[in-house]
Order: structure tokens, then C-alpha cells, then sequence
């Protein structure tokens, strides 16, 4: 199972462990959050309690820019 290290201040995803969040402790000052199966997390994500796991500022900024590449080759394509 893995779990992502979790800067409590910032949200921040510092690492991601081969870990059980019930059963394994975190480093000190950080939380240990299990990582859903299936999902990609990396540093370039946030959690808090509310939302769960999200991009961070620039992973979105990544994935806006990515969604507005394809819908402009869809777009581009239509004209064709």
C-alpha cells in the first residue's frame, strides 16, 4: 500500500511510501495519508481533509493547459 508523507502546513505532498497510514507512523511534524489504488500521486499534488487529494497549483495549470490543447485540435479538426 502506499501513503503519501503530507506537510500538514502547506498540504504539500513531500513523498510518497510504500506504508499503511492505520498501521505505520509518519515523520515527525508530517501526516501519513493512504493513496487511493489507481491514482498517481506525486510532489506536484495537495490534500487537505476536505478534498481529499488534488493538483497543486502547477500540476493544474499542467492539466488546463493539456485540456486546452486537445479541445483546440478537436476545434481544429471540425474545420478540416
Amino acid at each position: 500500500m502506499r501513503a503519501a508523507v503530507i506537510d500538514p502546513a502547506s498540504g504539500n505532498v513531500v513523498n510518497v511510501i510504500v506504508a499503511d497510514a492505520a498501521i505505520d507512523a509518519a515523520p515527525a511534524d508530517h501526516l501519513l495519508i493512504d493513496v487511493p489504488d489507481g491514482l498517481a500521486i506525486d510532489h506536484r499534488w495537495q490534500w487537505n481533509s476536505v478534498d481529499g487529494f488534488k493538483p497543486g497549483p502547477e500540476l493544474q495549470a499542467e492539466l488546463d493547459a493539456e485540456a486546452a490543447a486537445e479541445q483546440a485540435a478537436v476545434e481544429q479538426e471540425a474545420w478540416a
